[in-house]
């Protein structure tokens, strides 16, 4: 494989991250091929010492991104893929099916604190306060199929829609941003198609019975807003 780019002590093994490009532009199918057959072989089989050298490709992928680096980006996902198969006892079957399954045990275990913004390798939730919407983001974190997810944090809004929800499944990461920038951006992008609402009384629920870390100032909403448009909000 291409050159070491690092080494790191890891459970007491000489971890080499070996597939870092030296040779640029590889695509997926590429990198995938070289680190299934010449690097995941060499992977423990112990959980925990897996769940180590996860995290390292997390950090990679996080890395990767900060940088715009398309190619350790790459690498650094099929770095973790590899960890999660091996986990599976090398097969890919079911690695992802349920809580059970190595895939989510290994990112639950690389999980941030609730309420801390996670980096882009890493499944957590946070909050985010941006043009004047207050949302917890919840990410889900390298390799998953679920992408990410915006929750009102406040009972009323304004909110990106009246049902206090909204899905980004499938959202790429923006480079050169840490997460809690790139979630500000996707908020911006969902409030150019459609200006802020208040949440249909229907769907108003207290934050906290999902997110029990949130205070009363995270909460706190307004009952008149103005939209990017000059239009004022009254809430009924």
């Amino acid at each position: 494989m291409a050159n070491t780019v690092h080494s790191e002590e890891i459970y007491g093994l000489d971890y080499k991250a070996a597939f870092v490009p030296a040779e640029r532009g590889r695509d997926w199918g590429y990198v995938w091929g070289q680190c299934r057959n010449g690097y995941m072989p060499g992977l423990p089989t112990d959980f925990d010492a897996l769940v180590k050298v996860a995290g390292v490709h997390a950090r990679e992928y996080d890395r990767a991104i900060l940088y715009a680096d398309p190619d350790m980006m790459l690498a650094a996902m099929a770095g973790f893929k590899a960890c999660v198969i091996q986990a599976n006892g090398g097969d890919p079957f079911a690695s992802e099916d349920g809580p059970s399954a190595p895939g989510p045990r290994i990112r639950a275990a690389l999980r941030a604190k609730p309420g801390e913004v996670p980096h882009w390798g890493q499944t957590g939730e946070f909050l985010v306060e941006h043009n004047g919407i207050k949302a917890v983001v919840c990410y889900s974190g390298l390799e998953s199929f679920m992408g990410a997810s915006l929750h009102a944090a406040t009972k009323t809004g304004p909110f990106v829609s009246e049902t206090g929800y909204r899905s980004l499944s499938g959202v790429q990461p923006i480079y050169g941003t840490s997460l809690d920038e790139a979630a500000a951006e996707w908020i911006d992008a969902l409030l150019h198609k459609q200006p802020a609402v208040f949440i249909n009384a229907k769907h108003r629920k207290d934050p906290t019975e999902e997110f029990p870390w949130l205070s009363p100032a995270d909460m706190a909403a307004p009952e008149v807003f103005q939209d990017k448009g000059g239009q004022m909000a009254f809430l009924f």
